[in-house]
């Protein structure tokens, strides 16, 4: 198989996994299953990020390196900052201001 199409493939599991996960994480209905799936999607996702990235840069840089940090930062800040709501099961991101009730349905956070 040819480099280019199989970072084609890798290119569209990589925005697949993305948008079937964000949907899910979205719009599903079960808040604890939620929960504890939106850690290993998370680490799956970084891991699955610095794949593609791999693929894509020349074969010795050390990009990819240097962003496992990035990764690592950005996934611990998306799971200190990221909640379900245990009444309407929404995914509620804080941000640095934690408010304590559910946008959608008020309950408390």
């Amino acid at each position: 198989m040819r480099p280019t199409i199989n970072l084609l493939i890798w290119l569209i599991a990589f925005i697949l996994v993305n948008v079937t996960g964000s949907l899910y994480f979205w719009f599903g209905r079960d808040a604890e299953a939620k929960s504890l799936r939106y850690r290993w999607y998370l680490v799956f996702d970084g891991l699955f990020l610095l794949a593609v990235l791999t693929m894509l840069l020349p074969p010795r840089s050390l990009l990819p390196v240097m962003m496992i940090p990035v990764v690592v930062v950005v996934i611990v800040y998306n799971l200190r900052t990221t909640t379900f709501c245990p009444r309407c099961a929404r995914m509620v991101k804080r941000g640095f201001r934690a408010s304590g009730e559910c946008p959608r349905c008020g309950g408390k956070v």
